[in-house]
């Protein structure tokens, strides 16, 4: 009873101190209100701060007691936006189109955040999970998402880090499971050449896929050689 509690911050006493009561004593705990000063200006969207924090209890005499083993307290007050990709994105890459519909998707997160994934078709929230990230990145199924079908799906993520800062919702993005071939229709405006036609080939497509790549070959019907062409 009237020992003083000091608070200490990377070494530094601070003012804050209390005046230990009888009543403390016999319950074995005290509880001290700290001054948002001892961590000094902390500012949105800063980067993560370690602080060691000690105790010393004083006599009410001035003797010095003997500091405490530090506790390592981190104030974190920064969140970022996740993200997230097909584990697999055939064709393209990074075109956010896959066929594989069996495939994983794969995103990145804060250390241990919990993460929050909503799927939307047609402005329609259909699905909406949450895991925790590994490390800084996370890994899940189609199926969970219920993304294992032919289709387009808006994808929108936001996480929840340890310290439970949230991030803003991440922007929407669109995945695409195509698995329909593209129909192609080929047609020459005219199949039989005169010797100064040859040169110039008039060869009429329709696709019906805006995204598929083309390529053709032509064989001379004597050698069998064939000529590719990619367009």
């Amino acid at each position: 009873k009237g020992d003083i509690l000091r608070i200490l911050v990377n070494g530094a006493q601070f003012s804050v101190s209390h005046e230990v009561t009888a009543e403390e004593v016999a319950a074995g705990k005290l509880q001290v209100d700290l001054s948002p000063a001892i961590w000094s200006t902390l500012e949105a969207g800063k980067v993560t701060t370690t602080y060691a924090l000690s105790t010393r209890f004083d006599t009410a005499a001035g003797a010095l007691g003997g500091e405490s083993r530090a506790l390592t307290l981190t104030v974190d007050n920064q969140v970022s936006t996740p993200s997230i990709a097909w584990k697999i994105d055939s064709g393209i890459a990074a075109d956010n189109i896959t066929n594989d519909a069996s495939t994983a998707l794969v995103g990145t997160a804060e250390a241990g955040a919990t993460v929050r994934i909503d799927v939307s078709q047609a402005g329609a929230l259909v699905h909406s999970h949450s895991l925790t990230a590994s490390g800084t990145s996370f890994e899940v199924s189609t199926t969970v998402l219920g993304l294992s079908r032919e289709g387009q799906y808006d994808v929108t993520l936001q996480q929840t880090d340890l310290a439970g800062n949230t991030s803003p919702l991440s922007a929407n993005k669109t995945l695409t499971v195509d698995q329909t071939a593209p129909a192609l229709t080929l047609a020459l405006a005219d199949a039989w050449l005169s010797a100064a036609e040859v040169s110039t080939l008039v060869l009429s497509y329709t696709l019906d896929d805006a995204a598929a790549q083309l390529s053709f070959s032509l064989k001379d019907a004597a050698s069998q050689t064939q000529f590719p062409h990619f367009l």
